[in-house]
């Protein structure tokens, strides 16, 4: 890849308008192939990528998982867990407590399984807090949520470049809503 194409890319990983930031062309080489390529740059804003994460997703750990029914951290894997989604509640203020049917895990890393989607509800400023344990996870999500209203561009692009797909500012149960999925 040219300096020229190293410097698009650059620039491209910050546009917030782009689902991809790789032209048709770069898609179908190595460099755009993921299998071919350390770094898959995906900062997910079209709907129909958002669509497709919230159709093939089935297993979502919630980071930030609450236990009071009036918080959107409540409220939001409660509608996930009824519409299918198999929701894993993280939180250690609540460890080992029961919410969605689940006993609530300390960290991500008592997981012990795959998840698809980790569902961030935390402060945009602690999200640098769990960086290292999203990319500890084993395997890794395919994608991190950022929830409405949260959002941290360093992050996401941290996350990206290890090949973690991210979605930044939007809810999922309101795109599950409004998708008619």
């Amino acid at each position: 890849m040219s300096d020229t194409d190293l410097r698009w890319l650059e620039g491209c990983l910050w546009a917030r308008s782009v689902q991809y930031c790789m032209p048709e062309a770069y898609k179908s080489s190595a460099v755009g192939d993921p299998s071919k390529q350390e770094n898959k740059l995906a900062i997910l804003t079209d709907i129909d990528s958002i669509k497709s994460v919230l159709s093939k997703a089935k297993v979502v750990a919630v980071l930030g998982a609450h236990k009071d029914t009036t918080r959107p951290s409540h409220f939001v894997p409660a509608y996930l867990a009824e519409n299918g989604y198999e929701v894993v509640p993280v939180n250690s203020q609540f460890e080992g407590e029961d919410l969605f049917g689940k006993s609530v895990a300390t960290s991500l890393a008592m997981i012990g399984r795959p998840v698809d989607v980790v569902d961030v509800f935390r402060r945009s400023e602690a999200l640098p807090g769990h960086l290292s344990e999203i990319l500890s996870m084993q395997p890794r999500p395919k994608v991190v949520w950022f929830q409405k209203g949260i959002r941290n561009d360093e992050v996401a692009e941290q996350l990206s470049n290890a090949g973690i797909d991210v979605v930044q500012g939007r809810c999922m149960l309101e795109d599950h809503k409004d998708f008619g999925l």
